[in-house]
């Protein structure tokens, strides 16, 4: 019959192999610590290539913005050129440009000039038909559809329109701007990547 031992009374450990495993625990500690830092810092850097990113897209709708006003400014003197031109009169200074959006959903713009005579008599309006979807085409915005797919949205959310193409669908998130150029019409920034 095999004997039993009587338990071992309860004793204290020594402080000498209690600091022994205490010495253990300082590896872990700092292991921990590391990865906290190194998890922060991770988020840190995260939200700054967002905040850049964001203000790469504000910044590109603006030169979106700038480029199309300056191109309806330059059709609006021209308009106002070949006016003086056919009218046969050097200078209108009651000349009103009048700028009105198509009942399409905004589609295209209207620029009208009075015409007149020499003498001020009224000959009639010229109008001219300014599409916004053929800026889309433009050479001077091919920078912005490799970057992004764009849309121009009517008030009524529909997108008049766009560059979006099937096989490269955008990510992250958008920016969107309403235009002054182009009343009742929206910007929509969608990054590619």
């Amino acid at each position: 019959m095999p004997i039993a031992h009587s338990p071992r009374p309860f004793r204290p450990q020594p402080l000498e192999s209690l600091a022994k495993r205490s010495v253990w625990l300082l590896p872990a500690a700092l292991a921990l610590v590391f990865a906290v830092w190194i998890v922060a810092w991770a988020e840190w850097n995260d939200a700054q290539v967002r905040e850049a990113h964001r203000q790469t897209l504000i910044a590109d709708a603006s030169s979106v913005e700038a480029q199309l006003t300056g191109r309806l400014d330059n059709e609006k003197a021209r308009l106002r050129e070949v006016t003086h031109q056919l009218s046969g009169v050097s200078e209108h200074p009651t000349d009103e440009l009048r700028i009105q959006t198509d009942e399409a959903s905004g589609q295209a713009e209207h620029l009208q000039v009075p015409m007149a005579d020499s003498s001020g008599q009224h000959l009639g309006k010229l109008v001219v038909h300014y599409k916004i979807t053929d800026l889309l085409k433009s050479t001077d915005l091919m920078w912005l559809n490799h970057r992004y797919q764009v849309n121009f949205i009517s008030e009524l959310g529909e997108i008049i329109a766009t560059t979006a193409q099937s096989a490269r669908p955008p990510q992250g998130r958008p920016h969107v701007r309403p235009l002054t150029a182009f009343k009742q019409t929206t910007l929509r920034l969608s990054p590619y990547d």
